[in-house]
């Protein structure tokens, strides 16, 4: 196993090779590229951190409904987020508790090079749209291909009813939208 590096280990190593390198050029006379060098290093070390588990050389944050560079599974309880940003990860949205709809709620979902598992609830009306660019989208009945727009809409569907309004949009990823979990 792997020990993990955090974030000043990271930089203090990476800094020391820079200053070591500088140093065995002027006093050892050595010529050698020194950029070239110094890129390898960072690409090295960069290499050893994600070997380590952790996923980037640098902190990456975000908020509740931003999925970067991690798999999550999102439920709904009392609240849904009304954005979904889903960045190089694998998000699960499981949307099967909304009992609570009694109003007309709007959710989008933008998915940029990832994989996303939709679970749609059961019993209430939903209307999905979805925009794909080399994108595989796969809807209840529907299979949208690599470019276009898909539109599915639950068969309980009134526009002046409470229902759920999904709009996704998939760039280089894949969306699933499916019942039951």
């Amino acid at each position: 196993m792997f020990m993990q590096i955090d974030n000043l280990a990271f930089w203090g190593i990476f800094l020391a090779l820079c200053g070591g390198v500088l140093l065995a050029r002027v006093i050892f006379n050595l010529r050698f590229p020194v950029l070239r060098t110094l890129a390898g290093l960072l690409l090295i070390l960069t290499g050893i951190r994600l070997l380590s588990g952790n996923p980037m050389p640098w902190p990456v944050k975000s908020a509740e409904n931003e999925i970067f560079f991690r798999t999550e599974t999102i439920r709904a309880g009392d609240t849904v987020p009304r954005d979904l940003h889903i960045v190089f990860s694998n998000a699960v949205v499981n949307l099967e508790n909304m009992s609570w709809l009694t109003a007309q709620k709007e959710m989008r979902i933008n998915n940029l090079f990832s994989g996303s598992t939709i679970y749609l609830p059961e019993g209430i009306p939903v209307s999905v749209t979805v925009d794909a660019i080399f994108a595989g989208v796969k809807m209840p009945g529907i299979n949208t291909p690599v470019f276009g727009r898909g539109r599915f809409m639950s068969d309980d569907f009134e526009p002046d009813k409470p229902h759920l309004l999904i709009s996704a949009n998939s760039v280089f990823g894949s969306v699933t939208f499916t019942y039951g979990n």
